[in-house]
């Protein structure tokens, strides 16, 4: 991930989390829920303290939280409190296999997830996926998805990606004149684009990217942006640029909410995976690309605690 953190949402100091599983057992007992207690700790908890909060709250009330919350709110306010009260990788798992069964086959959060996170990342993800669906991330992304680019996600699913530069020889030059033929074809060489920017490291793909620019005299960046579209090129302008991603989750969260409707999976996925990592960037990216702040949106288009969970995740004090 982003080794630049700029996270809106930090450890609490003095934290207890004994002292946490009561209030938030006072705030869900009896009739109705106190849902601003919900809010003043699980969106101001980081995630390793949220776990400690769920054993101190088992050890306390031989009780699971996550369902002691979520029977008692709906709508997206469980969703956004139930995604918190999951392990991350459990989190992605879910997420991705809801990609992978529905009809649509969207692929962003896919492209997201496999395209920034590490070996080790992707490997806990795909341990997860085995444990909670029967069967592994590769083989239900290869029952589901055909063609070169799902074949790139495959690849990159498998958690074998190279990552120490040194294993690779000095093979950019090879592969910048491989990718100068492949993408600039009539019809693109996408099996030889998947295999280079499916296996490689992030710093040899970047020396690649210059030499490609030396030898055509037009950066890969553009070539991509002018070439490909849709996922595709998400996912190849993640893999080159990964320091970008706060430009691409600003874009991601202003397409979730612009218009008619709003796509409330993409927003919370965001807010809650971002929130600890450089969501501070992502709205500074925000406000300078649409010359609204992020805040504002997701005021505009969400409403109740649903609302008052998203804004305090993101950094805004709550009411």
């Amino acid at each position: 991930m982003n080794p630049n953190f700029n996270p809106s949402l930090k450890p609490v100091e003095n934290f207890d989390a004994y002292n946490d599983a009561e209030n938030l057992q006072n705030a869900i007992k009896g009739v109705g829920t106190d849902s601003k207690t919900l809010i003043n700790i699980l969106c101001r908890r980081t995630d390793d303290q949220r776990i400690k909060i769920v054993k101190a709250y088992s050890q306390l009330f031989n009780k699971n939280l996550q369902h002691e919350i979520i029977s008692g709110i709906t709508g997206n306010f469980q969703n956004v409190l139930f995604g918190l009260l999951t392990p991350k990788n459990e989190f992605y798992a879910n997420e991705i296999y809801e990609v992978l069964s529905s009809k649509s086959k969207i692929l962003d959060l896919i492209v997201d997830v496999l395209c920034l996170m590490t070996n080790k990342e992707i490997n806990d993800i795909s341990n997860a996926y085995q444990r909670l669906y029967d069967k592994s991330l590769e083989q239900h992304m290869r029952e589901q998805l055909s063609g070169h680019f799902e074949n790139m996600l495959i690849s990159l699913a498998e958690g074998k990606r190279i990552e120490n530069p040194m294993d690779e020889k000095n093979a950019f030059q090879v592969d910048a004149r491989l990718l100068k033929e492949a993408i600039n074809r009539i019809f693109k060489d996408e099996a030889k684009i998947v295999e280079v920017f499916g296996c490689r490291s992030t710093e040899h793909l970047k020396l690649m990217a210059k030499e490609y620019e030396a030898i055509k005299g037009v950066s890969l960046e553009d070539d991509i942006k002018s070439k490909f579209h849709g996922c595709f090129k998400d996912a190849l302008l993640l893999r080159l640029n990964p320091e970008s991603q706060c430009k691409h989750f600003s874009r991601r969260l202003h397409r979730s909410m612009a218009g008619i409707g709003t796509n409330d999976s993409t927003l919370i996925r965001i807010c809650i995976s971002r929130c600890e990592i450089d969501m501070n960037d992502i709205k500074a990216e925000f406000q300078s690309k649409f010359s609204e702040s992020l805040m504002s949106f997701i005021k505009g288009d969400t409403s109740g605690n649903y609302k008052k969970a998203l804004l305090a995740l993101c950094g805004e004090a709550t009411d």
